[in-house]
């Protein structure tokens, strides 16, 4: 799929919580029901969201408001509908639509819930009036009691007496496959495996059903949410069918040429579960607090939960830590469309807010209507782009080279894996080979972390440059963002951080501070060399797309040393100028062979420039003092130019470029 299409690796979810606060972020863009006051209370966990009765506004709603045509697809909703055993997972949503959450929606006006509470209902009186001994009877009365308050609220003449504008956003965001016969049973799948006949419960509809007759009927709205089943998701506690359900979607919208030219397709994930990702997210530091970084002319209180905040929350007061919300760790997205084939990479920083803030600027584009997305914070829309970097102009619509998977035959091999043997092809790492590993910074040549190549890569906004400087008393690192592009959107910036390998100021070695600087405005922040016990100073920046500075050095003897990035005819170049230094300085070309290595006399003033074309922007330098082993800078990342590049060769594995 993604070799097909466009991955976004810089995509994180929202949230550094669950499930129920991201989706949360992709159809609203907040957890707050006051979005831009910090005092509401952040709902970032699934209990204080998932059928709680939210009310903040949602984009639906907005779209609604405009005259937007959209809907949620899904087999069924996760409100009690009767499924029993394995039924909720295979034919329900999963409690993955948060529009069931919203008071607003009034998801218990759905019929197939209706009728389950009117059968409940006679199932509880049943019981009751049964010679049976009851256990828990007050809890069964409390239950009989609810249902028949609400069997006459939710009633469907009471549905009708809704605005229509209600009634509206009910239908549209709950569309289930009602119209299927079968859209509530299962089947026996049979197949033989080893001589033995096996079974295995599988939907007896489609649970495309509502979707693909919208797609063959060519009445598609102008957006569309799906919303998978539990089996048919990619969460560790159900690995099971997630890649039949994205080939299927694929082939539904692909079919017919004349859906697929105005087509665009996203796939994303809610959250991260189960698997460590070494990408650390990009958060915000809180506005008040300049022990934790700076961001450029914004506050940032309403994307931090406070301990006041968390003890609120909570209602727990002896509650001592505090948090940003997010963003939270890296998940896929890939973006499915003609203007985005060709197994492309995209490396700009994004969350679930960045969905909304493509249909922003889509529906402006293709409709001339404004539907913004208030809830969505500054700091947010600053650091988190808009998706519009991932397309590319075309001069031919032509269907998507794609090999649908056959759904049985798929069940039958995740079935048939329980019998398999355990991988044996891992590489067992020693505790000398582990040292080696520690020592070069490089990981061990017999494990194979990634597939060899790389990937055209998109043109990116911008270009971070970075100062660091000292005094004698002072460290300092100053920021500010080349426009690379003339369609920045307004406001954009980057987000990055700072790692003290030290101690500072009574914090362990280890301490980050976070940053953001907006396009057009340049950041400084200073560290007190006083503040560090001992002589010797070491900091790392990290920034997207592999942006990395990193300065170690003794107090006293800091090189004045600006590197810079420029592009000179369409080319990348990097600059390195050597202003002073009291010490003999080495330049040498960690990883992509661009030079040799220069020696530098001490005393020397000297612009040294790199020509990074060969290696498509991606350079890595290193600058040592062969008389002062404590010496190391390095710099390294990628030179945006405007135009499209390629990935990393590097991580690629590429040894001739």
């Amino acid at each position: 799929f993604a070799d097909a299409f466009t991955v976004c690796d810089q995509h994180f979810c929202s949230s550094l919580t669950g499930t129920s606060a991201n989706r949360s972020y992709f159809w609203t863009g907040t957890v707050r029901e006051q979005p831009r006051k910090p005092e509401s209370v952040a709902h970032v966990d699934n209990g204080q969201i998932n059928y709680k009765d939210v009310s903040w506004k949602t984009y639906p709603e907005r779209l609604q408001e405009a005259g937007v045509s959209w809907k949620v697809y899904q087999n069924e909703l996760s409100i009690p509908v009767g499924f029993k055993g394995e039924e909720e997972d295979w034919l329900a949503n999963f409690t993955d639509n948060n529009l069931e959450f919203h008071k607003q929606y009034g998801v218990r006006y759905h019929l197939a819930h209706y009728q389950w509470m009117k059968e409940r209902i006679k199932e509880l009186q049943r019981l009751l009036k049964s010679d049976k001994k009851v256990e828990s009877l007050n809890k069964v009365k409390a239950e009989l009691a609810g249902l028949q308050h609400d069997v006459i609220q939710f009633a469907p003449e009471n549905f009708d007496k809704l605005s229509q504008f209600e009634k509206d956003i009910h239908r549209n965001a709950f569309v289930t496959n009602q119209d299927d016969p079968n859209f509530h049973k299962l089947n026996k799948l049979t197949y033989t495996e080893g001589g033995r006949r096996h079974e295995v419960e599988v939907p007896a509809g489609d649970i495309f059903y509502q979707f693909r007759k919208d797609v063959e009927a060519r009445k598609l709205p102008t957006v569309s949410w799906l919303v998978a089943p539990c089996r048919f998701s990619d969460h560790p506690g159900s690995p099971w069918y997630g890649a039949w359900y994205v080939s299927e979607t694929l082939d539904i919208l692909t079919k017919d040429p004349e859906v697929w030219k105005k087509t665009i397709f996203i796939l994303t994930y809610d959250e991260n579960d189960g698997y460590f990702d070494h990408i650390p997210p990009f958060v915000p530091p809180l506005s008040s607090n300049s022990d934790q970084g700076a961001v450029s002319a914004i506050d940032t209180a309403d994307e931090y939960v406070t301990q006041e905040q968390e003890r609120k929350r909570t209602n727990n007061q002896t509650v001592t830590f505090e948090s940003p919300i997010g963003l939270g760790y890296r998940v896929p997205m890939v973006i499915a469309s003609p203007w985005s084939k060709g197994g492309w990479v995209n490396s700009e920083v994004f969350d679930h807010s960045s969905c909304i803030q493509f249909l922003e600027h889509f529906l402006k584009k293709k409709t001339g209507k404004i539907v913004r997305e208030d809830n969505i914070s500054q700091w947010r829309r600053m650091v988190c782009g808009d998706l519009t970097t991932a397309f590319r102009p075309i001069e031919k619509v032509s269907k998507a080279d794609l090999r649908p998977v056959d759904r049985n035959a798929y069940v039958e091999r995740i079935f048939s894996a329980r019998n398999k043997k355990l991988p044996g092809d891992f590489v067992q790492i020693d505790s000398q080979k582990l040292a080696a590993i520690r020592a070069k910074g490089q990981y061990h040549s017999d494990l194979q972390m990634q597939e060899h190549g790389w990937k055209q890569a998109c043109a990116l906004h911008y270009d971070l440059q970075v100062k660091m400087a000292s005094t004698e008393a002072i460290f300092s690192i100053s920021t500010r963002l080349d426009r690379r592009l003339n369609t920045v959107r307004a406001g954009a910036g980057i987000p990055y951080f700072v790692i003290s390998y030290v101690p500072y100021d009574g914090h362990e070695k280890g301490k980050v501070w976070n940053f953001a600087v907006q396009d057009g405005d340049q950041l400084q922040f200073d560290w007190q060399l006083d503040k560090i016990p001992g002589d010797l100073v070491s900091f790392a920046l990290h920034g997207p797309n592999g942006f990395y500075r990193s300065i170690e050095a003794n107090k006293s003897n800091f090189p004045k040393i600006e590197v810079y990035t420029k592009v000179v005819s369409g080319n990348p170049v990097l600059c390195v100028q050597v202003h002073s230094s009291a010490l003999d300085l080495q330049l040498t070309d960690s990883s992509y062979g661009l030079f040799k290595s220069q020696v530098l006399k001490s005393g020397i003033h000297k612009l040294f420039e790199v020509d990074c074309a060969k290696s498509k922007g991606w350079y890595d330098v290193e600058v040592t003092s062969p008389k002062e082993p404590t010496l190391k800078l390095r710099y390294a990342g990628h030179i945006e130019t405007g135009r499209s590049s390629y990935t990393d060769p590097l991580m690629g594995g590429m040894k001739n470029m």
